[in-house]
């Protein structure tokens, strides 16, 4: 992840912990290919709270960073 994809990720996470009490019994979650190291230049940052369907949570879990868990 180079300078500018990492404080992307910081500022995600910045925001995040801002909402803090919003957010209170939630995990906020980077998935997929930022959070496995597979990202290309043009890559979005995937990032969802733990309210997912089940089977997305099966496969989203498997390439995941925790930003955010109070």
């Amino acid at each position: 992840m180079n300078a500018r994809e990492q404080e992307i990720k910081e500022q995600i996470r910045r925001q995040v912990a801002r909402a803090g009490r919003q957010l209170a019994g939630y995990r906020v979650f980077l998935f997929g290919s930022r959070a496995c190291g597979t990202a290309r230049p043009r890559s979005d940052f995937d990032v969802d709270m733990n309210r997912v369907t089940a089977a997305f949570r099966a496969e989203a879990m498997q390439h995941t960073e925790v930003l955010y868990a109070p």
